[in-house]
């Protein structure tokens, strides 16, 4: 989440922890807002509740997004190896075949 501080105007980022926290915090404080220090010049930057939902949203897609990442480059590095499994069964029930043909038991 970006927030670009009134007083000295730079934009800083909270993590997903920190969202989390204000979130917690504004429940237990029951207000609309919770004031957020500058780190460049320490001043306090009110925010709304909305600003933190809609950034807590934001990091829960990209977390879902990020694991169906992670899930097809996994099942995309497997498939060669089923390929590859696939293809030895088929040269076995070949050779099988072939050895039965021509009177062999193995």
């Amino acid at each position: 989440m970006k927030i670009t501080c009134w007083n000295c105007k730079k934009e800083y980022e909270l993590d997903a922890a920190a969202v989390d926290a204000a979130l917690k915090a504004l429940d237990a404080s029951k207000l609309g807002f919770v004031d957020v220090p500058c780190p460049h010049c320490e001043k306090e930057n009110r925010t709304k509740r909305a600003e933190f939902e809609t950034a807590k949203l934001a990091f829960e897609e990209a977390a879902k997004k990020a694991a169906e990442e992670a899930a097809k480059k996994a099942a995309a590095a497997a498939e060669p190896e089923l390929k590859g499994l696939a293809a030895r069964k088929a040269k076995e029930k070949e050779r099988a075949a072939l050895d039965k043909k021509k009177g062999h038991k193995g």
